[in-house]
């Protein structure tokens, strides 16, 4: 045996507690001896870990080792010859991840064996490109564009994702991977003169920053070199494949095709191995024989080979272009003097040997923490000379709670060294480890207790704020964008179609105009100044969306209508708010001591919406009136945390709370979810439910009926009238369109007397306009978790290759499937479909049919990792967690409804993996118009927090009727939800105000004709979209305040701005100011102006008289119109003479 070889062993085993290390088996012992090992040793190793364990063998690694560099190299996450491409991120994080290799020495590189096996580009490709901007650095615009384009970042119209980059005028924004958020690059000729990080959502600066780090973003960059050789390989490699699957068109057109990296060889002169990444004398372990990792992992790669091949999609190279075996690796590893051990039943001499520890199962944290606990200690404190009792990060405080009421000798460590070197027999910490173990010899047990840890997650590359955080204000953007044809609603014209913005002339002046199609292909020119007249229509697809014709008095007759409807609905919506204040209930105070340390104990950052969403409950329960709110939130965005609190506050005094869900396994995750977040508090938990046994649902509502039961969490047995709580003070309904209507009947028989919280992910329309309207309160939680990652959907017809090539991936990757069929007499079938695909697949069914046992069962085997494919019915439609699970495959989902689908598929995608949807259907050819729509628009919703978005879809799909009630379908149809609601709510406003009615609804825009050209030029901003929207967000502004803001987040995302946008800044100011006085036309041009007034104004015609005498150059017209004779030189003359007449003839009214 070499000297290395033996030095190594040596220092694998572990001299405190004599291990040795074969302990690939036990989860926890190995990462501990390889942790130790380097403790011993001079050179990096490097661990090759099966790709499935990579995220538990860090974990664990991280524990035993907290002050070793340890570097994960990401894997890729796809299949040999996958047909999808591996995120940018993930290429992003391995190519940092290649160049800190580069600069470290000794540390343990932990990679899969895809990475140890795969052919690379060459090294000087992917290392030493990253390059350092300093604020005061001079570097030229076009420089820059090329190195960034060079390192393979996008042109995007906006940075919003890692690898994006846009450039407008002077200011440079891009989104590198060494930064939490991206950076704005503020130029002032060709000097950086700022850096500051800026927040994704809504593209405002957040900091500032003295540098930033530019990693190269793709291994595969597209340049006049590389193009040349792919074009010349890929010819040189396929020149008998006339199917090319378009791969080298897209190429030449600068378009990176989906799975582009299994043609990676072709790009290059060479490639390399692993082994020339990493530093020489570099130690590889493996957790196995190396022949049999080879075996193993070719077997996959030929198999998939083959079925490729024989598919004919595409030209794929053979399997030795892109894999290195293990002769090719180990001769080129011993030019850089580097090592292999792994484990074997052989004794041979390069063999890591030996067997001296078992797994120690792991126990659970519940109510009874401290039995558990004494249990352990006393079960181990004869047979062991030292215990380590790990305990989850979450559970802090019980913990220390817990061994203070023992009283047992033990004291806390904060990692594994302070163990091994702690003299008292038993230890405790708070840290992350998968399992425990212990040593034959009775030298030492670990107990490792179950729960969630910070660790598990987060990732590790912590985010401020995730680059696809979705502020509310961003939804409602996206809800109200508007597409060129897109149906669009004009407040005095109807409904026409937005036909773009264009540039119109008048009198020698240029400004930007708003262009509507109308019928009979009339067209309407609306200065982008009165925007705020113009709404998106919802209310019918835009195929069925109507075509006014201007001028023939139809929009009167419809608008007549409508301010009929609703006049009486608000008056209906009225009488219900009326009775509603009369009811009284109990005030709940939170803000306590308990409920502080309740809060404590939430393990995660609150969103700024789950904030405050929370602030909003509590203040509802702080009142007399009864609360009815709903709490809108995309799936997985943290609405039971808010219900939580609210069901704390309730318990918490005294008063029991109802929680309701529509199924069973519903009922048994929320339970779960509870007992564990209620642990260490003296409210109790219980559950209602067909699948628990009758004589606990009989002692279940004595309890509830003698107030012992203070959560209860149940489905609609909850509202059986053999249940009667003792002082119901809460009512939490999840997803409460999913209930019959018995059941929403003995929901609002319980309104006005309890404090009702609604929750769901996708409003459907009816609820939303009952929000809107003020019938229910609403909040909403647009802004998604943390790392969170939009779900990649597909919408394809059944194929056997993609169900096969979804579901190995998942599995390859440590995850699990679910496969949707909602059918149950043909479910079987469907599982022997599977089977025949993936032999080796472990399936399980669940659907409603499903006795309560079995269904238990099933869920249990599930969430303890055991099942590979999750066969089910929609019964898993709602609240199923599982952040296992990252690949979903729904059967017919053209069966299923749009709200339906999105919840499916928020099922996944619950970690910081990245999610698959693939969705079946027939050929689209057959399918009805509506199928064909809905699975397009869940197909189109691949953002987070589209649930609104959804919405609005349903209602165009479905129509007004079906989702509203025919008897407001014919006044959505023809005026548009969203301005419907408008209507509603002023007449709301005036019938509560005693106003005109008449008056509720007719928006009033000043005309003003200054001859000032004041736009957003196109050569400042090019995008029409982002032009659209300032211009819309500008007209809707009410004071000087909201201009202001606007105004600094234009010099913020764009740099300074020309004349043209100083006078835009200046007009809507001035236009805002007269409008407050009641000014009603403001007509100037070069020598002279004159002002109109509303009949209703806030002008006297005395205080225009003394006006009129101080100032010679003004006369009257008439009582309503003012002249003005003067010359106007410039745009400052004209917005400085309006001002000076507001600002008179408002003192002169008496109002500062």
């Amino acid at each position: 045996m070499p000297i290395k070889q033996k030095k190594l062993i040596k220092a694998l085993s572990f001299e405190t507690f004599k291990l040795d290390t074969n302990c690939h088996k036990i989860p926890g012992a190995w990462e501990c001896v390889i942790a130790s090992s380097l403790c011993h040793w001079d050179d990096s190793l490097a661990v090759v870990v099966p790709k499935k364990n990579i995220e538990r063998f860090v974990r664990n690694l991280k524990f035993f080792g907290n002050d070793i560099e340890i570097l994960e190299i990401p894997s890729l996450g796809i299949l040999p010859y996958d047909r999808q491409s591996p995120s940018l991120q993930i290429i992003a994080h391995r190519i940092h991840v290649f160049n800190k290799i580069s600069v470290q020495k000794k540390q343990i590189i932990v990679l899969d064996e895809d990475t140890f096996f795969s052919r690379l580009p060459p090294k000087e490709e992917v290392v030493g490109h990253s390059f350092e901007i300093f604020r005061g650095q001079t570097v030229s615009l076009n420089e820059l564009s090329r190195d960034l384009s060079n390192l393979g970042y996008y042109r995007k119209r906006q940075v919003k994702e890692i690898g994006d980059f846009v450039i407008r005028g002077s200011i440079v924004d891009v989104f590198p991977f060494s930064s939490t958020e991206p950076v704005r690059l503020d130029y002032f000729g060709d000097t950086v003169e700022s850096i500051r990080t800026f927040d994704p959502s809504n593209q405002r600066s957040t900091g500032t920053l003295d540098s930033i780090l530019i990693d190269p973003i793709n291994e595969i960059r597209f340049n006049q070199d590389s193009l040349r050789r792919f074009q010349k390989n890929f010819r040189l490699s396929f020149q008998e494949n006339a199917n090319d699957g378009g791969v080298l068109e897209q190429v030449q057109n600068l378009v990176r095709p989906s799975g582009l990296e299994c043609y990676m060889p072709l790009f290059f002169e060479r490639t390399d191995l692993i082994c020339d990444y990493l530093p020489n004398n570099t130690v590889y372990i493996f957790d196995n024989n190396l022949d049999d990792i080879e075996n193993s992992f070719f077997l996959m790669v030929k198999e998939r080979y083959h079925l490729l091949s024989q598919l004919g999609e595409r030209p794929i190279l053979d399997p030795n272009c892109l894999y290195a075996g293990v002769d090719e690796i180990k001769r080129l590893s011993k030019q850089n003097n580097c090592e292999f051990l792994f484990s074997s039943k052989h004794h041979a001499s390069n063999n890591l040997t030996a067997n001296v520890y078992k797994k120690n199962l792991t126990l659970p944290i519940s109510i009874d923490f401290d039995k558990t606990l004494l249990f352990a200690i006393n079960s181990s404190v004869k047979k062991f000379k030292k215990i380590l009792i790990v305990i989850p990060e979450d559970k802090l405080d019980i913990g220390l709670a817990s061994f203070k009421r023992l009283g047992q000798r033990c004291i806390q460590v904060s990692n594994w060294a302070d163990f091994v070197d702690a003299t008292e027999q038993i230890c405790f910490m708070f840290g992350s480890l998968s399992s425990g173990f212990y040593a034959k010899d009775g030298s030492f047990v670990v107990h490792v207790f179950k729960g969630r840890t910070k660790s598990e997650s987060l990732k590790t590359r912590k985010k401020s704020k995730s680059p696809l955080t979705k502020t509310f204000e961003e939804v409602v953007n996206k809800l109200t964008s508007w597409d060129i044809d897109s149906p669009v609603v004009h407040r005095q014209y109807g409904v026409g179609r937005f036909k773009g913005l264009t540039i119109l002339a008048t009198d020698g002046v240029d400004n930007e105009y708003l262009e509507i199609g109308y019928a009979d292909e009339d067209k309407l020119y609306i200065p982008v100044r009165n925007m705020s007249l113009v709404e998106r229509y919802t209310g019918a697809s835009p195929d069925s969306a109507p075509l006014h014709k201007l001028g023939s008095g139809q929009w009167d007759k419809v608008k007549k209508r409508a301010k009929q409807k609703a006049t009486d609905t608000a008056t209906e919506i009225l009488e219900i708010l009326a009775r509603r204040s009369e009811n009284k209930c109990k005030r709940y105070f939170a803000r306590d001591d308990a409920y502080t340390t309740f809060c404590q104990r939430f393990y995660f950052d609150e969103t700024p919406d789950q904030k405050q969403a929370i602030d909003q409950v509590l203040k509802d329960l702080n009142s007399t009136q009864p609360m009815d709110r709903l709490l809108c939130g995309d799936v997985g965005f943290g609405k039971t945390e808010v219900a939580m609190r609210a069901a704390f506050a309730v318990a918490n005094s005294g008063d029991q709370v109802a929680f309701l869900a529509p199924t069973t396994i519903l009922v048994q995750q929320h339970f779960e979810t509870l007992v564990d977040r209620f642990s260490g508090t003296a409210i109790q938990i219980a559950a209602l439910s067909r699948s628990i046994e009758k004589k606990k649902i009989s002692d279940t509502i004595s309890d509830i009926q003698s107030g012992m039961a203070d959560i209860v969490i149940g489905t609609h047995k909850l509202l059986s009238d053999s249940v009667r709580f003792k002082n119901l003070g809460l009512l939490i309904v999840d997803e409460e369109h999913r209930f019959g209507v018995m059941q929403k009947e003995k929901i609002k028989k319980l309104r006005g007397d309890v404090n009702i919280l609604s929750m769901t992910a996708t409003p459907i329309p009816r609820t939303l306009h009952m929000s809107l309207s003020g019938m229910k309160e609403l909040s909403i939680m647009a802004t998604p978790p943390e790392n969170r990652n939009p779900i990649n959907t597909s919408v394809l017809e059944w194929s056997d290759e993609i169900i096969k090539e979804a579901i190995t991936r998942e599995i390859t990757r440590g995850g699990q499937v679910y496969f949707i069929h909602n059918e149950v007499k043909t479910i079987h079938q469907i599982e022997d479909k599977i089977k025949r695909i993936l032999p080796d697949v472990s399936i399980k069914i669940v659907h409603g049919q499903l006795d309560k046992i079995s269904l238990s069962n099933v869920m249990t085997e599930f969430f303890r990792g055991d099942v590979d494919v999750l066969l089910a019915t929609t019964i898993v439609e709602s609240g199923i967690d599982n952040p296992r699970t990252n690949t979903i495959i729904i059967n017919r989902a053209d069966k299923l409804g749009l709200a339906q689908l999105y919840q499916l598929r928020g099922r996944v995608g619950r970690s910081n993996r990245s999610a698959h949807a693939y969705m079946f259907i027939p050929n689209r050819e057959l399918l009805s118009a509506e199928s064909l729509k809905r699975v397009e628009a869940i197909e189109s919703l691949n953002e987070l927090g589209m649930g609104f978005l959804l919405a609005s879809n349903d209602l165009e799909i479905r129509g007004a009727g079906e989702v509203l009630g025919e008897d407001q379908s014919g006044e959505i149809h023809q005026m548009g939800f969203s301005m419907f609601n408008d209507l509603l709510l002023k007449t709301l406003k005036t019938l509560r105000s005693g106003g005109h009615l008449n008056d509720s609804f007719e928006k009033k825009e000043i005309e003003i004709n200054l001859k000032v050209t004041a736009l957003l030029p196109e050569n400042y901003l090019p995008d029409v979209h982002e032009r659209l929207s300032l211009y819309k967000r500008l007209a809707a502004t009410k004071n000087d305040n909201e201009i202001d803001l606007i105004e600094e987040e234009i010099l913020d995302r764009f740099g300074n701005y020309p004349q043209p946008v100083q006078n835009l800044i200046d007009l809507t100011k001035i236009k805002n100011r007269l409008t407050e006085l009641g000014v009603k036309k403001v007509e100037i041009n070069n020598r002279s102006g004159w002002l109109e007034f509303d009949k209703d104004n806030h002008v006297s015609l005395n205080n225009m008289m003394d006006l009129i005498t101080n100032n010679t150059f003004y006369s009257l017209k008439n009582s309503q119109t003012l002249r003005i004779n003067k010359d106007f030189d410039n745009p400052e003359t004209i917005f400085g003479q309006l001002n000076f007449l507001y600002d008179k003839l408002w003192e002169s009214n008496g109002k500062t």
